[in-house]
Formats: structure tokens, sequence, C-alpha cells
């Protein structure tokens, strides 16, 4: 086991704040894997709007700052030259949840291992976890997939309603406390899914490929640290998005309009700060499963000898006496010499 899970007296929290930081060189990975995919999906867009932009005061709206309408524009009018331009996207997101899921079971395996985390560390323990973790997420999706279904349905339905009794800020706030209910059931699905990932990669160092009979060990385990574990989760998705909007908000207010160099600086520190987010929610769930009690521990309920090999074995000693009696006789037919 990694020796920064050794001290049991920290927090879920502090303990994957320790990992993180131990570990910064997976920012690296994580940062230039992102960037790459991101580079790749952008090339087949360069061609598209520079048709759209050379040759229009619009791009005047985007160069070097941030405004939303304006993008939003430009996709709607890229939009119209086929679905060629979304089956790219598509492309590029499937490429991005590829290799997000193989850099994902190497910073586990990191964690947990205590290795140093080298590229080549990382990406060979994410190719050997990379079907499993594949496995465990239809698995969720076939549980949570259902219940999120659900409460979006009843979200529709509720704000459906309420349009017809509230107008203005009541409507807001109703849309915005049902989205925020949504979202917190979400919450909760996504770190029971970490904490199965971090169950998944302890019982292969423990020899064992199984994958389905993680889930539930892993929410009983998230049900009897509930308050730690969430609560924690939640505060650090919190502090990585308020970094990220408030360096989107720099990005709107301070950067000049034609600082395209500044603007990609700030830029690439928002998405870092949500990387690093990840990474610390990842840390939280190693030491969940980690410094959890050993008879609450994920693999042990899996590890269990079955029925046939509980049973001791009956040995001489442990066999019913016999009949005093029918021992005797036995011994003196024995002794008795035939006739």
């Amino acid at each position: 086991m990694n020796r920064l899970l050794a001290n049991r007296n920290y927090s879920p929290f502090r303990a994957g704040l320790r990992l993180a930081l131990a570990n910064k060189r997976l920012l690296l990975w994580v940062y230039l894997a992102t960037l790459a995919v991101g580079l790749a999906a952008a090339l087949p867009f360069h061609a598209r709007m520079a048709s759209v932009l050379d040759h229009s005061l619009a791009a005047q709206s985007i160069a070097g700052r941030f405004d939303v309408s304006s993008y939003v524009l430009l996709m709607m009018n890229l939009g119209k030259h086929g679905t060629s331009l979304y089956m790219q996207a598509f492309a590029a997101i499937l490429g991005y949840c590829v290799v997000s899921n193989i850099l994902a079971a190497g910073i586990y395996y990191v964690f947990a291992t205590g290795e140093v985390p080298r590229l080549a560390v990382v990406v060979r323990s994410g190719i050997e976890y990379f079907w499993r973790f594949f496995r465990l997420l239809l698995f969720v999706l076939i549980l949570a997939g259902p219940v999120l279904a659900i409460l979006a349905a009843l979200r529709r339905l509720l704000l459906k309603h309420a349009d017809n009794i509230y107008v203005g800020r009541q409507f807001f706030f109703i849309s915005l406390a049902t989205f925020a209910v949504f979202a917190l059931v979400a919450l909760f699905f996504r770190l029971w899914f970490d904490i199965a990932e971090a169950s998944v990669v302890q019982l292969g160092l423990d020899g064992n490929r199984r994958v389905r009979r993680v889930l539930f060990p892993s929410m009983r385990l998230l049900r009897k640290q509930f308050a730690p574990a969430y609560f924690g989760y939640f505060s650090i998705g919190c502090i990585g998005w308020a970094v990220f909007f408030f360096l989107t908000w720099l990005w709107m207010a301070a950067v000049p309009p034609h600082a395209v160099l500044l603007a990609w600086i700030v830029g690439q520190l928002a998405t870092l700060s949500l990387l690093a987010a990840r990474i610390w929610e990842r840390g939280l769930a190693t030491a969940v499963v980690a410094l959890a009690e050993p008879e609450t521990v994920a693999h042990t309920a899996v590890f269990t000898a079955p029925v046939w090999q509980t049973i001791p074995a009956e040995t001489p000693s442990t066999l019913p006496a016999s009949n005093p009696q029918e021992t005797a006789s036995s011994e003196q037919d024995n002794t008795r010499s035939p006739e």
C-alpha cells in the first residue's frame, strides 16, 4: 500500500490532497493528453472556421476574449454545412473518453501502489485495467441511468407545472433548486463510481479481476463513510469550479481583446484547475478504500470462502464415541481362536 495512506487519522479529503500533491507529475500527463486530443479535434474545424471568420467582422468579437453568444452563433453557422461536423465532434469526444479512461486507471494504480508516476507506468497500468473500467462503467450506467432518467423526467414535469403558475425570479429559483437536487444525486453516483474504480484496482493488485461484485460493497463502503467522503468530494468540486469561473471572469474582464497569448495562458490555467480537482477527487476515492476498516473494504466482501471451505473436516477426535458394549464384544471376537 502507498505509504501516504498509512496514517488512518487523516480524513479522505486531506489524504486525497496529499496523494495529489505527492504525484504532481500526473497533472502534467493528464494535461498533455487533454491538449493533444483537443488539438487533434480542433484541426478539422480550422478550415470551416476560416471560411466563416476570415471575411467577416464577427471575428472581432471572439479575437482574444471569451464571448459566449459569439461562440454559439459560430457553432450554429458551422452546423449548417452538414452532419460531418457533428460526426467529427462525436469522434473527438469518444477519443477523449478512451484516453481519459486509460489515464484514470493509471492514476488509481499510482495512488494505490505508491510507484513513481512515470508516463510508462501510467499507460501500462491504464491499458491493463481499461476493459475492467469499461465493464464497470456499463454496470454503473445500468444501475444509475434509470434513477437519473426518472429524476430528470420529474424535474421536467415540475418545471412545466411551475411555468403555468410562477414567472420571473420565482420560476428561476425553482429551476435552480430542482437542478441542484439532480446535480447532488448525480454527484453521489459519480463518487460511487470513483470508489468502485479504486476498489477494482485494489482487487487487481490482489490478483482478482472481478468487476461486477465490487459495486455493492463499494456502495456499503460509501454509506459507512458518507459524510467525510461525500462532503469532501463536493468541496473539491466546488474549489475546482470556483477557480475555473474566476479565471474565466478574469479572461473576459481583464485580458485585452488582441492579447491572444495571454488569453490562451489564462484559458489553460482554467483547464488545469478542473483537471487538478479531478485528480484530487480520485485521490479521495482511493483514500476512502484504503483508509477503511478491514472488514468494510470492498475486496474483503469479494474474497469470501465458499461454504464447503468454511466447514471444518471431521477428525477422529471429533467422531462420536461408540457403544462400550459393542466395543467389548468386538474385542472378544477378535481374540477368540477359530474352532
